[in-house]
């Protein structure tokens, strides 16, 4: 979709943008070079260390994916 509307498309991105720590994460490097996971959540500041949301079946299958070559998957 293509809005070709300067001064709604500002004020859209400016409330997204606003909500935008509301529902995501961001990503950093521990100490250690390991992936950390910083969000907000109902105004609490957390750290994941794992990815959040994501069940052991998908993190299963990520890993498998990671060292099986292309072509065999």
């Amino acid at each position: 979709m293509l809005i070709d509307a300067p001064a709604m498309t500002s004020s859209l991105a400016e409330r997204f943008t606003k909500g935008l720590p509301g529902f995501s994460y961001r990503l950093a490097l521990d100490g250690k070079g390991r992936l950390e996971w910083h969000g907000n959540i109902d105004g609490v500041p957390v750290v994941e260390t794992r990815e959040p949301l994501a069940s052991g079946w998908l993190r299963f299958s990520a890993w498998v994916q990671k060292i099986a070559p292309e072509g065999q998957l």
